[in-house]
């Protein structure tokens, strides 16, 4: 494959994560647009919260694409795959966990006191109440990717479809279990909950080769959405609706598949540079979303009685500029040197031996 084609190719997935991202701010701020009790208020909150709902499941398919793609074969290679992991994705993580941290901790006490177990304890466990739940689940998923990447660099259709059945039929498990037997589902499947939407990404192109496959599973996916909206108003049960039911992993594979279908290559060049820019930054977008939602809403509340709807898009247009800059701003000033001074460090060891 050329250059060409493969910028052209990256740009069509970097689309998909602004997609993704832009979805994640309109989900975290649903609460501005309040339900006014009419069916049709309703019906679109219960839409715009199913389509935005899917950012998670479009990153993990997107992610899983990309880190099962590549075997690594040397030491070497293995050295520099977690050395890399370590600074590009652990270090930012860490580093807004412990803001956020930081934050909290004095906005609750008015001290610093305890900061320090306030920071281990919620990197530990705390922080899976907030936003970075995901990276917790996706994180870990990453770091083993050289290993599994192995597995489903030979696998074939056939052990997709089994291996991806098996995952969601694990989830469908736990999504019902409480509702049929009132008791939870406490058998383990290492690979399934929000794993299995990791791995997904890379079966994906292995279970769907044909267009009539690819339709199948489009019309299948818009089923499960009609599904997923009726259940609000048929089924008193909602519990894991958005993200465990087999009805919302289908429709995230229905949407996967059609966003794949815009044909961004017919874009200007400077459009598409704009979408790799900003797909670059998607990473540091989430991590700092929530902080810039916040200062968003506080800098810009409601005073001139904007409609509902028109508001909360200015919110999270708004919010998603602060995330970028702020984002950029931050792999400038902070994590880029530290990353380019640890490279020099590594090189210059290696060097040396």
């Amino acid at each position: 494959m050329s250059n060409t084609n493969q910028q052209l190719r990256d740009c069509k997935y970097e689309f998909i994560r602004l997609i993704a991202i832009y979805f994640v701010l309109c989900n975290h701020t649903l609460s501005l647009i309040p339900n006014d009790g009419t069916l049709s208020r309703d019906l679109f909150l219960n839409l715009l919260f199913t389509f935005t709902g899917s950012c998670n499941a479009l990153y993990f398919f997107i992610s899983g694409r990309f880190a099962l793609q590549k075997t690594l074969k040397t030491d070497e290679e293995y050295k520099t795959f977690y050395f890399k992991k370590a600074l590009y994705l652990i270090l930012p993580l860490v580093f807004y966990m412990m803001i956020h941290s930081f934050l909290s901790h004095y906005k609750e006490t008015g001290s610093f006191n305890g900061l320090g177990i306030r920071i281990i304890t919620d990197i530990l466990c705390h922080h899976n109440g907030l936003h970075f739940w995901f990276m917790m689940f996706l994180t870990g998923n990453i770091l083993i990717a050289p290993f599994m990447a192995k597995v489903f660099d030979g696998l074939s259709k056939t052990g997709a479809i089994i291996f991806v059945t098996l995952g969601i039929l694990h989830n469908t498990l736990i999504a019902y279990t409480p509702y049929f037997a009132n008791v939870s589902y406490n058998w383990v499947f290492p690979f399934a909950q929000w794993s299995i939407y990791f791995y997904i990404g890379v079966c994906i192109d292995k279970i769907i080769t044909t267009k009539k496959e690819k339709n199948i599973a489009i019309i299948v996916g818009i089923i499960s959405l009609i599904i997923i909206t009726l259940k609000r108003y048929f089924f008193s049960y909602q519990q894991f609706s958005h993200d465990l039911m087999p009805s919302f992993t289908f429709f995230c594979i229905m949407f996967y598949l059609v966003l794949q279908e815009i044909d961004v290559n017919k874009w200007s060049e400077k459009v598409k540079s704009a979408i790799r820019f900003m797909g670059k930054r998607t990473y540091g977008i989430y991590l700092v979303h929530m902080l810039a939602i916040w200062l968003t809403i506080r800098i810009c509340p409601n005073k001139w009685n904007i409609p509902d709807i028109p508001y909360h898009s200015i919110i999270v247009i708004v919010s998603f500029i602060v995330s970028l800059i702020s984002s950029y701003l931050a792999d400038l000033v902070i994590f880029n040197p530290i990353q380019k001074l640890c490279e020099r460090i590594r090189n210059g060891k290696k060097k040396e031996n």
